[in-house]
């Protein structure tokens, strides 16, 4: 089943690969700027793997695809949060790494976006 609805001016759509994903924890899969969407690349051998069906769905709704992280860099959605329209708090820990962090804040820092640390070294999935 897909669902489309409006929430405060924005469209909340329900990815239909049930199978395929853990649906509960979508959000670690992709970070969404006003510009487009950041793919994230899951730590875990066992979410390894399911940001290609978010960023099929990111397609089939034309979102543009800013950036997957890659190479030895880890990212999950969830370490990231908008603090306001010029800063996101990025968090690191075990599901995103410093190469991971890194390519992230580089991204941002191409739409003139700051990014903070909520804690120096081990800091908890923020959203």
């Amino acid at each position: 089943m897909i669902v489309n609805c409006t929430v405060s001016g924005g469209n909340v759509n329900f990815c239909p690969y049930w199978d395929e994903i853990a649906l509960m924890f979508v959000s670690d899969l992709m970070f969404m700027t006003p510009e487009g969407a950041v793919l994230a690349r899951p730590a875990s051998t066992v979410r390894a793997g399911e940001e290609r069906w978010v960023a099929r769905r990111l397609a089939e709704l034309g979102v543009p695809m800013l950036k997957s992280v890659r190479g030895r860099g880890t990212f999950e959605g969830a370490d990231a949060a908008w603090i306001d329209p010029s800063i996101v708090m990025l968090g690191r820990e075990l599901r995103t790494n410093a190469e991971g962090a890194s390519q992230v804040t580089a991204l941002l820092l191409e739409m003139n976006v700051r990014e903070k640390s909520p804690y120096q070294g081990y800091s908890p999935q923020i959203n």
